[in-house]
């Protein structure tokens, strides 16, 4: 079974937890995601899903006042790992951190890119 590791993106869209949510909003359209890292000094501190946000929020107000606690995987989970974490947290996209101690984000994997290398282990 494949590593996380071996099918992450290296490049991926975050944002600072001193971003305005305005501006991660618009973030987000424009690379058409839904799931946002939030990292601080190289560490993931939380992520932004575009279905929590809320109506009516201050566009001025900073990220760290809405972000959610991170949901991750670590470079050396197996994919089918990561799968379940995706599926269990209804999610499809999942930053990428290289241990759950120091929390350096290092990349970002998504559902497709676990569905491939599961269909490829199974063939």
């Amino acid at each position: 079974m494949q590593s996380v590791s071996q099918i992450m993106q290296k490049i991926a869209v975050i944002a600072s937890p001193d971003s305005s949510i305005s501006s991660v909003i618009k973030l987000m359209e424009a690379n058409k995601i839904s799931i946002i890292p939030i990292v601080e000094d190289g560490k993931l501190v939380g992520i932004l899903q575009e279905n929590k946000i809320g109506k009516g929020f201050d566009p001025k107000e900073k990220v760290r006042e809405i972000m959610q606690e991170p949901i991750f995987v670590c470079e050396d989970y197996d994919i089918s790992k990561a799968s379940k974490i995706m599926i269990d947290k209804h999610i499809t996209r999942l930053p990428v951190v290289n241990n759950e101690k120091e929390m350096l984000f290092i990349g970002i994997i998504t559902s497709t890119e676990v569905a491939k290398a599961i269909k490829e282990d199974i063939e």
